[in-house]
């Protein structure tokens, strides 16, 4: 049996897509607090809570059958 592959490129570019989108909001939707962090702390905190926000993105897309988030 073959695979059904526009179907599979189809679901691929849509997740990639999905990704780059995500990733791209980072900034926009968490500047202030990274900002708030970069002007009073460390480069530890500032790390560590850009660390979080990625972790917070990847988790968000590893879940799977949920595209409306």
């Amino acid at each position: 049996m073959l695979l059904p592959y526009q179907d599979m490129i189809d679901a691929v570019s849509s997740e990639y897509a999905r990704m780059r989108t995500r990733l791209i909001a980072i900034g926009p939707e968490h500047g202030p607090r990274l900002r708030a962090l970069a002007s009073t702390t460390d480069d530890t905190g500032f790390v560590s809570a850009l660390q979080e926000l990625i972790h917070e993105a990847m988790e968000e897309l590893s879940r799977d059958g949920d595209v409306s988030s």
